[in-house]
């Protein structure tokens, strides 16, 4: 296995390829996802990120997102924060109890359609290495496979996992239904960081650099 270059590995100790918490209710949200408008997922430019990169193919709706450029990094809000957080802060508020003096600097929904991949890889920057990577299963079905080094396993629909990002990992949705997950990274308040974090009022996707890409799983 390739060695993490930047992580402080007593506070993220390599020792685990998944952690698996007690199931949530996701009811609520699942069915807010499913009485959605296909278009929301499309609507590239506004709404959501599409990456066809060597990650594969990822459609994601940001709710928080990090700028990394910025100094110190902003997160940011977006338009459907609003929407869904009705749904999430019951979520973040278990995790919260979980990750004690941590705070969320990520938070997505990701979804992979049939036939939809991301290609193995390990996660590598500040701001990828060091939080807890989380997916909460919204909707999902038997045949999607997700990878961390030789461990396979499907996570079930409403678990709270946590992914050793840090090492190989890799997902592929082998099903004929669409994968969506609730993707949270939280940020340990401890962790000595040059630039520090600000947060910013809820903005539009179009206000950021064409050139900005996030990195969604």
């Amino acid at each position: 296995m390739e060695e993490p270059k930047n992580v402080n590995m007593e506070h993220k100790p390599d020792n685990f390829n998944y952690k698996k918490y007690e199931k949530l209710d996701v009811s609520e949200l699942k069915s807010m996802i499913l009485n959605e408008n296909p278009e929301i997922w499309n609507f590239s430019g506004k709404l959501i990120f599409r990456n066809l990169d060597t990650h594969g193919k990822a459609d994601t709706i940001p709710l928080y997102w990090t700028r990394k450029k910025d100094e110190p990094y902003v997160i940011c809000k977006f338009v459907m924060y609003e929407k869904y957080f009705k749904y999430i802060n019951p979520i973040l508020d278990y995790i919260k109890t979980i990750y004690k003096n941590h705070f969320p600097i990520k938070v997505a929904l990701v979804k992979l359609v049939p036939g939809a991949y991301i290609t193995p890889h390990i996660d590598r920057s500040d701001l990828l290495e060091v939080p807890n990577r989380l997916h909460i299963p919204i909707i999902t079905n038997d045949n999607v496979m997700f990878h961390v080094n030789d461990e396979v396993i499907n996570m079930k629909e409403g678990y709270l996992y946590e992914i050793n990002n840090i090492r190989m990992h890799h997902v592929v949705n082998e099903g004929d239904t669409d994968r969506v997950h609730l993707l949270i990274d939280m940020f340990p308040r401890d962790y000595k960081i040059d630039r520090g974090f600000v947060e910013s009022e809820i903005s539009e996707l179009s206000d950021l650099p064409a050139s900005w890409t996030p990195r969604i799983i």
